[in-house]
Protein backbone atom coordinates (compact mmCIF):
# COMPACT_ATOMS: atom_id res chain seq x y z
CA UNK A 1 0.00 0.00 0.00
CA UNK A 2 2.85 2.57 0.79
CA UNK A 3 4.23 1.57 -2.50
CA UNK A 4 1.00 2.48 -4.38
CA UNK A 5 0.94 5.54 -2.64
CA UNK A 6 4.31 6.60 -3.36
CA UNK A 7 4.37 5.39 -7.18
CA UNK A 8 0.73 8.06 -6.73
CA UNK A 9 2.56 11.06 -5.60
CA UNK A 10 5.28 10.60 -8.15
CA UNK A 11 2.85 10.15 -11.34
CA UNK A 12 0.54 13.16 -9.84
CA UNK A 13 3.76 15.73 -9.53
CA UNK A 14 5.26 14.96 -12.65
CA UNK A 15 3.87 17.40 -14.50
CA UNK A 16 4.72 20.10 -11.95
CA UNK A 17 7.50 23.10 -12.89
CA UNK A 18 9.93 23.97 -10.67
CA UNK A 19 11.15 27.35 -10.09
CA UNK A 20 14.95 28.00 -10.84
CA UNK A 21 17.80 30.45 -9.10
CA UNK A 22 20.55 30.70 -11.40
CA UNK A 23 23.30 33.51 -9.90
CA UNK A 24 26.94 34.21 -9.99
CA UNK A 25 28.96 35.24 -7.37
CA UNK A 26 28.79 38.74 -8.25
CA UNK A 27 25.20 38.89 -8.08
CA UNK A 28 24.16 38.15 -11.53
CA UNK A 29 21.81 35.94 -12.97
CA UNK A 30 18.00 35.46 -13.14
CA UNK A 31 15.57 32.76 -12.57
CA UNK A 32 13.25 30.38 -14.94
CA UNK A 33 11.16 27.48 -14.66
CA UNK A 34 11.98 23.65 -15.80
CA UNK A 35 8.80 21.16 -16.65
CA UNK A 36 9.09 18.01 -14.74
CA UNK A 37 8.93 15.05 -17.06
CA UNK A 38 9.59 11.07 -16.56
CA UNK A 39 13.09 11.68 -16.72
CA UNK A 40 13.24 14.72 -19.37
CA UNK A 41 11.46 17.99 -19.89
CA UNK A 42 12.04 21.69 -21.41
CA UNK A 43 13.79 24.56 -19.36
CA UNK A 44 13.02 28.00 -19.82
CA UNK A 45 15.70 31.33 -17.64
CA UNK A 46 15.79 34.55 -18.45
CA UNK A 47 19.76 35.52 -17.02
CA UNK A 48 21.19 39.22 -16.78
CA UNK A 49 18.46 39.81 -18.96
CA UNK A 50 18.55 37.55 -21.71
CA UNK A 51 16.15 34.39 -22.52
CA UNK A 52 17.70 30.93 -22.81
CA UNK A 53 15.49 27.81 -23.66
CA UNK A 54 16.44 24.17 -23.88
CA UNK A 55 15.55 20.78 -22.37
CA UNK A 56 17.31 19.15 -19.38
CA UNK A 57 17.57 14.84 -19.04
CA UNK A 58 18.48 13.63 -15.67
CA UNK A 59 18.85 9.57 -14.55
CA UNK A 60 17.06 8.52 -10.94
CA UNK A 61 18.61 6.47 -8.82
CA UNK A 62 16.15 4.03 -6.12
CA UNK A 63 15.72 0.35 -5.95
CA UNK A 64 12.37 -1.76 -5.29
CA UNK A 65 13.11 -4.72 -2.76
CA UNK A 66 10.22 -7.61 -2.48
CA UNK A 67 10.29 -10.98 -0.05
CA UNK A 68 8.69 -13.57 1.64
CA UNK A 69 9.79 -14.76 5.09
CA UNK A 70 7.98 -18.67 6.37
CA UNK A 71 8.01 -18.75 9.77
CA UNK A 72 6.13 -22.35 10.32
CA UNK A 73 2.94 -22.06 9.39
CA UNK A 74 3.38 -18.66 8.79
CA UNK A 75 3.76 -16.47 5.49
CA UNK A 76 4.66 -13.02 6.00
CA UNK A 77 5.16 -10.80 2.56
CA UNK A 78 6.47 -7.42 2.32
CA UNK A 79 7.39 -4.50 -0.12
CA UNK A 80 10.15 -1.69 0.43
CA UNK A 81 10.36 1.09 -2.12
CA UNK A 82 13.58 3.32 -1.76
CA UNK A 83 13.70 6.75 -3.72
CA UNK A 84 17.34 7.93 -4.38
CA UNK A 85 18.28 11.48 -6.46
CA UNK A 86 18.47 12.65 -9.74
CA UNK A 87 21.33 13.56 -11.71
CA UNK A 88 21.09 15.33 -15.04
CA UNK A 89 22.40 18.17 -17.98
CA UNK A 90 20.36 20.89 -19.19
CA UNK A 91 21.22 22.56 -22.21
CA UNK A 92 20.31 25.92 -23.60
CA UNK A 93 20.14 28.46 -25.83
CA UNK A 94 19.31 32.17 -26.69
CA UNK A 95 17.69 33.44 -29.93
CA UNK A 96 21.77 35.37 -30.25
CA UNK A 97 22.99 31.94 -30.28
CA UNK A 98 24.27 32.36 -26.32
CA UNK A 99 24.65 28.95 -24.75
CA UNK A 100 24.42 27.79 -21.05
CA UNK A 101 25.03 24.21 -19.79
CA UNK A 102 23.82 23.04 -16.52
CA UNK A 103 24.80 19.93 -13.95
CA UNK A 104 22.34 19.24 -11.78
CA UNK A 105 21.63 16.99 -8.66
CA UNK A 106 17.52 16.64 -7.82
CA UNK A 107 15.37 14.85 -5.24
CA UNK A 108 11.85 13.97 -6.32
CA UNK A 109 11.07 13.35 -2.40
CA UNK A 110 12.15 16.97 -1.37
CA UNK A 111 11.09 18.72 -4.70
CA UNK A 112 14.59 20.59 -4.86
CA UNK A 113 17.69 20.33 -5.92
CA UNK A 114 20.80 22.13 -6.77
CA UNK A 115 23.69 22.20 -9.33
CA UNK A 116 25.95 24.66 -11.63
CA UNK A 117 25.90 25.92 -14.80
CA UNK A 118 28.07 28.11 -17.17
CA UNK A 119 27.28 29.88 -20.04
CA UNK A 120 29.02 29.50 -23.61
CA UNK A 121 31.47 32.76 -22.21
CA UNK A 122 33.13 30.56 -19.01
CA UNK A 123 31.09 32.42 -16.40
CA UNK A 124 30.23 30.05 -13.70
CA UNK A 125 26.31 30.35 -11.48
CA UNK A 126 25.03 28.19 -8.95
CA UNK A 127 21.75 26.94 -9.87
CA UNK A 128 18.81 26.57 -7.19
CA UNK A 129 16.04 24.08 -7.89
CA UNK A 130 12.79 24.11 -5.83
Amino acid sequence: MRLASVLLIALLASGCAHRLTVQAPDGSGGTGTATRGAGSGSVEATINGKLYRGRWTAATEGSVGFGTLLMGSRTISGTSFAAGGSFGIALLRSEDGGTMRCEFSYSGLSGAGYGRCQDGEGKMYDLMIG
